[in-house]
């Protein structure tokens, strides 16, 4: 069969367009895959090519490297890092039938893959059907392994792809991989996510984690992911820093249409900070809301066992500050200033009528605030809890607010019935939507309803007067893009987030200049 697809192949002449350096058969396949109705439930998800490439120049793929990766699909990584060596002039013909190395389950993903290596001159590759979990590489030592883990598979979880890799390599070499949010994020041990990096920790170095778009895999896949690079076979030391980036690959993606360029991307800038910080330690320029380098908080790590299947922040004083791979928690966590333009963070509150919420646009010079400091959220806060009010549907209509994860209206969804309500809130009360956007505050000084998508918050004195409260809120609202429906604004993230307020000569919270801010607002 695979020698017939062959012939057929070279028939059409494909093999000049192939050796343009593009991965026609991946983005054959990856078209195919908008029809296939069973992609999805195996986990077939095939990287986009231009991710691809960015994973063989952040690894800085060279001639020496042994690139492996342990479910290659079509190969487009493997091509990715040879075009990468036929781009800087190497030696093509040793590196792809000795330095190249693939594993694929699938049988017929598998024949597109050693085709696709075929048409570029590959007659021996090294590319095999075989359980990328189990077949071994015969004594290989991958130097560099690119890869994308079958993702929504029931036993084969995406990290043990990542081990296996990890265990194979020699020491000092680089995995890049792309993973789910929920494997480098989640802060509970029911898929093993938050154990993991702990031991992933104790054995190899995190160097770098790339925030991919929520709509790269789009339409295949609606998880987040990531991109980890990690150091094989180096333990992870207290103060080892990791670059953190958020990638905007310059793509607009549409249900009603093909992908388009937006050419506001930084996929070059991101690809050169991870490169460079993770082959020659050199520190990355920080871009605000964008790239930064700092350390992981490993200080709760120690030697505590964790009962997989257990809420981690039950069982040991674990992963609420630390362990967490997300670059959303990192970016800009640490900086005594921050680009907080308020003329950019509009805030909306009430005017206190029942029936209609009317918006208060806060706004303020049109450069950052000049001095800041990044405060604790729960350090200002009285009390926090999710809403309690009730369901939208359980509620029957009325005059009580219903305050919701909506970004519109103050936050207001709907009116219900008042004595319908499990629990009304306080005016002057703040929610902070936990689901949905996420993260998206609002100052109340009504009494309204609350639902559970809603975190329901009081102030400490004297943030609890208005004008502040509101400014508080604004500032909530600058950390939003830290959040997103596959990152939610869960209890974790809400005792983490630090916000940025405005600071006198001394150093201390200017409560003066905030309320004439408030005060200056334009309505």
């Amino acid at each position: 069969m695979l020698q017939k697809i062959a012939e057929s192949l070279r028939e059409l002449n494909i093999g000049s367009a192939i050796s343009a350096g593009r991965d026609i058969l991946g983005e054959f396949y990856e078209e195919f895959l908008k029809y296939a109705n069973d992609a999805k439930e195996h986990g077939i998800v095939f990287t986009p090519r231009h991710i691809t490439r960015f994973a063989a120049e952040a690894a800085d793929v060279q001639q020496n490297d042994i690139v492996f990766d342990p479910a290659c699909g079509t190969g487009g990584f493997l091509v990715a890092a040879l075009d990468k060596i036929i781009d800087a002039g190497g030696d093509v013909d040793s590196f792809k039938t000795d330095n190249l190395y693939g594993i694929e389950q699938d049988a017929s993903i598998a024949a597109l893959a050693i085709v696709n290596m075929i048409f570029r001159g590959d007659g021996s590759s090294n590319i095999v059907e075989a359980d990328g979990l189990a077949h071994p590489l015969g004594g290989v030592k991958p130097t560099k392994v690119l890869m994308n883990p079958p993702f929504s598979m029931p036993e084969d979880f995406e990290h043990k792809f990542v081990d296996r890799a990890l265990a194979d390599m020699k020491e000092g070499g680089l995995l890049f991989s792309v993973l789910p949010k929920s494997l480098l994020n989640s802060q509970t041990s029911n898929r093993g996510g938050a154990v993991w990096r702990a031991n992933l920790l104790k054995k190899h170095t995190l160097k770098a984690v790339v925030h991919f778009p929520p709509k790269l895999f789009y339409p295949h896949v609606k998880a987040g992911t990531y991109g980890a690079v990690i150091k094989a076979h180096r333990p992870h030391q207290p103060g080892d820093k990791v670059v953190w980036a958020m990638l905007d690959d310059d793509i607009v993606r549409s249900k009603l249409a093909k992908p388009q360029t937006s050419k506001t991307g930084n996929l070059q800038e991101v690809c050169d900070a991870v490169r460079n910080f993770v082959t020659l330690a050199r520190t990355p320029q920080l871009a605000d809301k964008k790239i930064d380098c700092q350390p992981l908080d490993i200080s709760a790590i120690a030697e505590e066992k964790i009962e997989v299947g257990k809420d981690v922040t039950e069982t040991a004083e674990f992963t609420s500050r630390v362990v967490s791979f997300a670059p959303e928690y990192y970016i800009g966590r640490n900086r005594t200033s921050s680009a907080v333009n308020l003329r950019q963070t509009l805030q909306s509150v009430s005017d206190g009528n029942h029936k209609r919420a009317r918006h208060e646009n806060l706004k303020a010079e049109d450069s950052p605030l000049a001095s800041t400091k990044a405060v604790l959220l729960t350090d200002i806060l009285e009390t926090y809890e999710k809403g309690r009010s009730g369901r939208n549907k359980n509620l029957p209509l009325g005059d009580m607010p219903l305050i919701s994860c909506s970004e519109t209206e103050n936050a207001v969804s709907t009116f219900v019935d008042e004595g319908k309500c499990d629990k009304v809130y306080a005016q002057g009360t703040v929610t902070i939507s936990s689901n949905g956007g996420c993260c998206y505050a609002a100052y109340h000084d009504y009494e309204f309803a609350a639902n559970s998508d809603v975190w329901a918050v009081t102030l400490k004195p004297p943030y609890n007067q208005k004008p502040l409260a509101v400014f508080v809120c604004t500032a909530i609202n600058a950390e939003k893009w830290r959040f997103d429906y596959a990152r939610k604004f869960s209890k974790t993230g809400l005792e983490a987030l630090r916000i940025h307020l405005p600071t006198d000569s001394q150093g201390n919270i200017d409560f003066s200049h905030m309320c004439d801010i408030y005060h200056k607002a334009a309505l």
